[in-house]
């Protein structure tokens, strides 16, 4: 198709920093799938020295990649942003990534932003009201720099729901959930006690707090055998 691809990616696989080093590891291999030209401008963060190689490009599942450290991350992006016709940029919280998205719509790309969950409400104001309100500012001005030129992708209807009472209710945006290729089937061991299992980062954004509160207070899981 000819499209050259550009994803930046402050962390991504095999980092395991959050969600989305692993969810941009797959759209860049779905979208190299589709017949795209995809690279990914990623840093080192959270990685173990020699898991990657760092400072050169390398070919990973049918797109390119290349780790640096977090110092000369933007530069490199500065410098792959000559050559694409798309940026698709991870998050929106970041005057860094503000600028950025700006100078592509400036030069003519194509931009599409995907929020990653940062515009909901537990993620804007989870340091307090006034850091919140700061972040609020920050999107009225993004509203306006912005306008319709930018596509937003969402994972969730809850999160298109984020997207509209922060970025307007006549913004351009695009469903797609978030996939993966997974693994043949493993027979659960039935011998084994039942049992919950909770797979992510321990962070208070998660409200790990409040599913442990609602278990607590079922008569059904605390007299259960889980």
């Amino acid at each position: 198709m000819g499209l050259n691809i550009l994803i930046p990616a402050w962390s991504f696989y095999p980092s395991q920093e959050g969600g989305p080093s692993n969810a941009l590891y797959w759209l860049a291999t779905g979208l190299a799938k589709a017949g795209y030209n995809v690279r990914v401008v990623a840093t080192n963060r959270c990685l173990k020295p020699g898991q990657v190689v760092e400072n050169q490009w390398t070919r990973l599942n049918g797109f390119d990649v290349i780790y640096g450290s977090v110092e000369h991350h933007h530069a490199l992006i500065e410098t792959e942003l000559e050559k694409c016709d798309v940026l698709i940029a991870n998050g929106v919280c970041s005057i860094k990534n503000f600028k950025l998205n700006k100078r592509a719509l400036e030069k003519g790309k194509k931009v599409i932003l995907s929020p990653r969950g940062e515009l909901f409400d537990s993620a804007i104001f989870h340091k307090g009201k006034l850091y919140g309100w700061l972040k609020c500012a920050m999107f009225a001005i993004m509203r306006m720099a912005y306008g319709q030129r930018v596509l937003y992708h969402v994972t969730s209807p809850e999160e298109e729901a984020s997207v509209k009472k922060y970025m307007g209710t006549n913004a351009r945006m695009v469903l797609i959930p978030n996939y993966m290729i997974l693994p043949e089937k493993v027979e659960a061991d039935t011998t084994s006690e039942p049992y919950l299992l909770y797979v992510g980062r321990l962070n208070q954004i998660k409200n790990i707090d409040i599913i442990l509160s609602g278990l607590a207070q079922s008569p059904a899981f605390m007299n259960g055998n889980v």
